[in-house]
């Protein structure tokens, strides 16, 4: 799911430990660039800003997964406010902090204008010696191979050219994009196609004008972002809408639910199936937690997504809404053209299912062949699927429970599926799409 945080890249708490696959971002260079809002203290003292440095380096390496790689763009120097070795020094403080090197890309802004900041002008007295271009330093975490291999969707040709160290492409127009400092789209996707795999976690802590999520998203990968400046996120907002034909929604700490389902996930043990995730995830939940009823719910919800992007049972969306369904919030839907799935989730039941049943009807009068599987912890789904079977119900294609193996049926089957994107011109208008493999995130 693709995930866009209100929060300062300083604090740990905004995103899960060993949650992230790769990392691509662009830090303040701290040559008092004017920025936004709470983005704007961007001419900190040289003992401040590696005090900074270090802050968010760590935060990142807290956040990445084992062989989580890291992909920092930033200028060879700086002489604003006094010169400064920045690739060097964020260099040296990544490896202080555990970062493994792996190398330094060369990028050539091909755009960037001309000097007339000479020193002394065909002097050796003092003359400026600045290099016109930037690098993408590459860390990692633990070992640069990769043990969990997933698809590739990088070409022959794409990575022949990047993998020598030195790219040439242009920078992007400020003034375009409507950020003081943003790059363009090539840096972000090459780093991706290169360093990830499909289906993977991007993760950028300086989101400014949303580039990294966009071509994360663009490349089906599974995008999260933080910022810290509000007029950035609805920036990002809006160009993630209009460049990816997603919309994507702003969420802070999470609610009541959001830490407590991160707590969650980090307990649980190693699983086979589907139910064994939920099943374990929602005890680990009810035994070390207070239980209320409206975080029961979500933390279900939320177990049910994982337990489809860990079977890879993707695309899907959360929370979506049908143009042609108004005023109808659908929990999940897989997206097929003539026969859209939906799952219906509820912790518990009682008459309750009758709202799914009212919700599978009305998406029935529009696409005949819809299917709608209402998902429970209740032993009451034995009667509903009863009534289903003797044709009383004709919203409900099937009830079960989402902690047993007719769940694992169920998940397998959709598995032999081609599910795919909503497009714009037809039904789903809203909805937060995931594409991801391994642990999903959300949240809430």
């Amino acid at each position: 799911m693709h995930r866009l945080v209100l929060g300062d890249a300083l604090k740990k708490r905004y995103v899960a430990k060993e949650s992230v696959d790769l990392i691509v971002t662009s830090p303040p260079y701290n040559v008092g660039m004017p920025y936004s809002g709470a983005a704007s203290d961007d001419a900190m003292s040289l003992r401040r800003y590696e005090r900074f440095t270090r802050a968010w380096m760590g935060n990142c390496l807290f956040w990445a997964r084992d062989t989580g790689r890291l992909c920092v763009n930033v200028s060879i120097d700086k002489n604003k406010h006094g010169k400064q070795p920045l690739a060097a020094d964020i260099t040296r403080i990544g490896l202080e902090l555990g970062w493994q090197y792996h190398a330094t890309i060369i990028w050539n802004e091909g755009n960037i204008s001309r000097r007339t900041a000479w020193g002394s002008w065909r002097s050796a007295s003092a003359p400026h010696v600045i290099a016109p271009v930037e690098v993408i330093i590459v860390f990692y975490k633990g070992a640069w191979k990769r043990q969990r291999p997933g698809p590739d969707d990088i070409t022959a040709a794409e990575f022949k050219e990047w993998v020598f160290g030195s790219w040439s492409f242009n920078g992007e127009s400020g003034k375009r994009v409507g950020h003081e400092a943003p790059f363009p789209r090539e840096l972000p996707k090459r780093c991706i196609k290169l360093f990830s795999f499909v289906g993977d976690t991007v993760f950028d802590p300086f989101v400014g004008s949303g580039t990294t999520m966009i071509e994360a998203a663009a490349n089906n990968r599974v995008a999260v972002g933080l910022e810290k400046e509000r007029a950035y996120c609805k920036l990002t907002r809006e160009r993630f809408q209009r460049e990816c034909n997603l919309i994507l929604k702003n969420s802070s700490r999470g609610g009541a639910a959001g830490p407590i389902y991160r707590a969650v996930l980090d307990r649980i043990s190693r699983f086979d199936k589907p139910s064994q995730l939920i099943k374990e995830g929602y005890s680990i939940y009810r035994e070390s937690f207070r239980s209320t009823s409206s975080v029961n719910g979500r933390i279900f919800e939320l177990l049910v997504c994982e337990a489809l992007a860990q079977s890879k049972v993707v695309p899907f969306y959360y929370q979506a809404e049908f143009a042609l369904v108004p005023r109808v919030s659908f929990d999940v839907v897989l997206y097929e053209m003539n026969r859209p799935v939906i799952l219906s989730l509820k912790t518990t039941l009682r008459e309750r299912y009758r709202q799914a049943e009212l919700e599978g009807t009305l998406l029935k009068q529009v696409y005949r062949h819809a299917e709608s599987h209402l998902i429970t912890l209740s032993d009451e789904c034995v009667s509903v699927q009863h009534k289903i079977d003797s044709d009383d119900i004709y919203g409900l294609t099937s009830c079960m429970r989402g902690d047993l193996s007719c769940f694992d049926a169920l998940v397998n089957e959709l598995k032999n599926r081609s599910f795919g994107k909503a497009k714009p011109i037809v039904p789903l208008l809203r909805g937060r799409q995931v594409n991801g493999q391994g642990r999903w995130q959300e949240n809430p």
